[in-house]
């Protein structure tokens, strides 16, 4: 269920927290397998929701915040959301590894819609960046 056909689920939930997620392979069949999370702390508590909501079988929410956490909704032009991103993401993973804050674009809003997540000053960080 955490993994996902193809590993799908897990990339997402990784891709939505910024925290690297792994599940021990070594376990026999029935009993349940441990999940490593790891990443800067606030990341890693998002992780930690995302995992729990869905193990639950409630909905995975890319909104989910962390009591304690901080989000701040951004606009950005369409015609920026290429370099906020960079080639292969490569701009959007490295402000997120820099700053610790888990940041979001959905492009379907009009102008688009920057979410940072995570510590306030992480979000404060990244917002700046």
């Amino acid at each position: 269920r955490v993994i996902g056909k193809g590993g799908e689920t897990i990339k997402g939930l990784q891709a939505q927290s910024g925290a690297h997620i792994t599940i021990d392979q070594n376990f026999p069949d029935g009993i349940p397998r441990k999940i490593s999370i790891s990443g800067p702390v606030g990341c890693v508590e998002i992780a930690s929701k995302l995992v729990e909501d869905l193990l639950k079988g409630g909905p995975v929410g890319s909104t989910s915040v962390v009591p304690g956490q901080a989000q701040q909704l951004v606009e950005c032009p369409k015609e920026m959301v290429g370099r906020v991103i960079g080639r292969g993401g490569e701009t959007i993973k490295g402000l997120q590894s820099q700053t610790g804050a888990r940041i979001q674009i959905d492009q379907a809003a009009s102008p688009c819609t920057v979410t940072i997540t995570g510590d306030p000053y992480c979000v404060d960080a990244a917002t700046r960046a």
